[in-house]
C-alpha cells in the first residue's frame, strides 16, 4: 500500500451539491483546498447515478429558483446537454461532466475522486489534524492535513470518527415542544427507493423476471392505489425500503430487496427499464 500526505486550508469530505459548493466557494476566495469524494462522478444524488434532479421549488415557481453556483451548473449543463427536462430522468453524465469541468477549472481547488475517509487524527479533543482516505483501485492512502475540515458525507462520517454527538431518527413531541414530532422518539428513518427510467422502443419488449425476483401474481395494486406513473419514460421513485432495516448499515441488503421488487414490478412494462436507488 502506497502512502501520502497532503497539506490544504480546507479540505471538503463528500462530493455532492452541498461539499462542491463548499470546495468551490473555498477556492473560489483563495483557499487552497481538497475535495475527497468516495464516488467516481460529483454530485451525490444528482449524480447520473441516481438522478435526482437539483431544480427542487423552481419546478413549481419561478423565483424558487437556486442561484450562485447551482444556477451556474445548471445553465452550463443545458447549454451543453440536448436531454429535454422531464420528470425524473434528465440528468445524464453531461451533468456529471459539467461538474468535473467546473472543479478541474476552479484554480486553488485539488480534486480526489474515488477516494474514501475511514480515519482521522486530532491535536486536541475539538480539533481534527488530519483524516486518511483510501484510493480505490490504486492501493494508495493519503493523509490530508488542513486548517478546516467540512464534512458533506451526507451520513456525517467524519463527524462520527471525531467521536461528535449524533442522533438518527426522530425525537418525541414533549423534548423541543414540537407540535408534529410523533409523541415517542424513535430510531425509524425514511427508507431507500429504487428509480425507474423507462425507454419506448416503439415495440412490445419480452422480460422474464429472474428466479430471485419477488413474484406478485397480481401486480394491479400498484395502479389501483393512485400509484402510476406521471409518464412512461419517467417511471416512478415509491418503491422504497426503510424500517426495520437500518438505512445506513443494512443499505446493501435494502438495494438487494428493492432490486427483487422492482424486476418484479417489471412485468407490467413493454419497455426496457434502467434502475438507480438512491
Amino acid at each position: 500500500m502506497k502512502s501520502a500526505t497532503e497539506q490544504y486550508d480546507v479540505v471538503v469530505i463528500g462530493g455532492g451539491l452541498a461539499g462542491f459548493c463548499a470546495a468551490v466557494s473555498a477556492a473560489r476566495h483563495g483557499a487552497k483546498t481538497c475535495l475527497i469524494q468516495d464516488r467516481p462522478v460529483f454530485g451525490g444524488n444528482s449524480s447520473s447515478e441516481i438522478r435526482v434532479t437539483p431544480h427542487g421549488a423552481a419546478a413549481f415557481h419561478a423565483y424558487a429558483r437556486e442561484t450562485g453556483i447551482i444556477s451556474e451548473l445548471l445553465i452550463e449543463e443545458r447549454a451543453a446537454n440536448h436531454e429535454e427536462i422531464w420528470e425524473n430522468g434528465w440528468t445524464n453524465s453531461v451533468w456529471d461532466m459539467t461538474m468535473y469541468n467546473m472543479a478541474a477549472s476552479t484554480a486553488n481547488l485539488t480534486i480526489r475522486l474515488n477516494t474514501t475517509v475511514f480515519a482521522l487524527e486530532k491535536s486536541s479533543d475539538r480539533i481534527i489534524r488530519s483524516v486518511t482516505g483510501r484510493v480505490s483501485n490504486a492501493e494508495t492512502e493519503i493523509t490530508f492535513t488542513a486548517a478546516a475540515f467540512i464534512d458533506c458525507t451526507g451520513d456525517g462520517v467524519v463527524a462520527d470518527l471525531a467521536g461528535c454527538e449524533w442522533r438518527m431518527g426522530s425525537e418525541g413531541r414533549e423534548e423541543f415542544g414540537e407540535y408534529h414530532a410523533p409523541e415517542q422518539a424513535s430510531r425509524d428513518t425514511m427508507g431507500n427507493s429504487i428509480h425507474f427510467r423507462a425507454r419506448d422502443m416503439g415495440r412490445p419488449v419480452p422480460f422474464i423476471a429472474p428466479d430471485w425476483a419477488v413474484k406478485h401474481e397480481d401486480a394491479s395494486y400498484f395502479y389501483e392505489d393512485g400509484r402510476l406513473p406521471k409518464e412512461l419514460r419517467g417511471g416512478y421513485w415509491w418503491l422504497e425500503i426503510g424500517v426495520p432495516w437500518h438505512t445506513i448499515h443494512d443499505a446493501e441488503d435494502i438495494r438487494h430487496e428493492l432490486t427483487r421488487t422492482s424486476d418484479a414490478s417489471n412485468l407490467t412494462w413493454n419497455y426496457p427499464i434502467f434502475l438507480n436507488m438512491g
